[in-house]
């Protein structure tokens, strides 16, 4: 624990402990998850560094360099210890197995992690890929009633020529009828006025 000095006791007698190994039933394992991994790191290195020399550096480095308040990692120091029970003296193979746990665990959050992006990229193309036909419906619906409009138009104007045509027809019909009736009535009065002249002029 950082107390403002380098604090190097314990060092030479915890050199000279055996390792005891644990039962099975007394082990005790970290409970690792993406949260605690790296404050386990920092709690690691920073006893490692005073049990294997003399010279270290202080928790205010650790914890400043490793991103943690000073008061985290002294918390920190001491579960690390209580969980090893002060049995800093393992064996080469034990340490390679925790490492290739950590390696695993960082894998296997790599993978997780691929999977989310790879989930979230899937849902972000379905998500394109339905705006782009709820668009093409859309588009689709907008050409179909446009068309429609221009026909409903077209049928209009056929319409309104039809009328007119037939409005010239019946016209004509009636131009062509009035003449007739017109000579005629001319006829008649032009016979009425010749009586008269007649019946003026022996």
């Amino acid at each position: 624990m950082d107390d403002g000095d380098e604090n190097n006791s314990g060092n030479n007698n915890n050199n000279h402990k055996k390792s005891i190994p644990l039962q099975p039933q007394q082990q005790q394992l970290f409970v690792m998850d993406s949260y605690n991994i790296h404050r386990l790191i920092i709690s690691g290195i920073t006893v490692a560094s005073k049990f294997f020399s003399d010279v270290f550096y202080k928790n205010s480095r650790y914890a400043k360099v490793g991103g943690l308040p000073l008061e985290e990692l002294n918390n920190l120091e001491v579960q690390f210890l209580l969980l090893l029970d002060f049995n800093l003296m393992i064996q080469v193979e034990e340490m390679y197995r925790y490492g290739d746990l950590l390696l695993k665990f960082w894998k296997r959050e790599q993978i997780k992690r691929q999977a989310q992006q790879q989930s979230q990229q899937e849902a972000q193309q379905e998500t394109h890929q339905q705006a782009h036909e709820q668009a093409q419906q859309q588009a689709h619906e907008q050409a179909q009633h446009t068309q429609q409009e221009v026909q409903e138009q077209q049928q209009e104007q056929i319409n309104i020529q039809q009328q007119q045509q037939q409005q010239q027809q019946q016209q004509q019909q009636q131009q062509h009828h009035d003449p007739q009736g017109q000579q005629t009535y001319n006829s008649d009065e032009q016979q009425e006025q010749d009586s008269n002249n007649s019946f003026t002029h022996p």
